[in-house]
């Protein structure tokens, strides 16, 4: 199993175009993140808001480009979590996945409402133009159920 994240995540920095994970070494997340940060590390985070400023920032990092790039050569199932998969935000993540044809199964965390991101879902399922010979079925899970924390 891959564990990727495109947007990147809080325990993973950027040093001069360099990507790396610290090691815990008996601290929180947060001292680690404090720690880093006055070093003049920073969390390799990505949050502009639109589709298209997140796909920009991805392709400056070689690991969040890495990342992105690794999900047309998934197979079978595809997990997501924390993403609204909206067109407006988060289009780029959801167009790779459905367009890589080898993905049956994708299990998506939804937070407050299931019917929003099912009613994303079936509308960029829609636009990536899958036809019934290979379908992507969709599965949801409320994110709450996870303990990943």
């Amino acid at each position: 199993m891959n564990v990727l994240f495109p947007h990147g995540t809080l325990f993973i920095f950027d040093k001069n175009g360099d990507a790396f994970k610290p090691k815990a070494k008996d601290k929180t997340l947060i001292e680690i993140i404090t720690e880093h940060m006055g070093n003049g590390d920073f969390p390799l985070f990505v949050s502009e808001g639109s589709s298209e400023q997140k796909l920009m920032a991805i392709r400056k990092s070689f690991y969040l480009n890495y990342a992105y790039e690794k999900i047309e050569r998934q197979k079978d199932n595809f997990f997501t979590f924390g993403h609204s998969l909206d067109l407006q935000s988060d289009g780029h993540i959801f167009r790779k996945i459905a367009e890589n044809k080898n993905v049956s199964n994708l299990y998506a965390s939804y937070y407050d409402s299931e019917e929003a991101l099912l009613g994303n879902l079936h509308h960029l399922l829609d636009a990536a133009k899958r036809d019934s010979t290979n379908p992507l079925n969709i599965h949801t899970f409320p994110a709450k159920s996870v303990s990943c924390w």
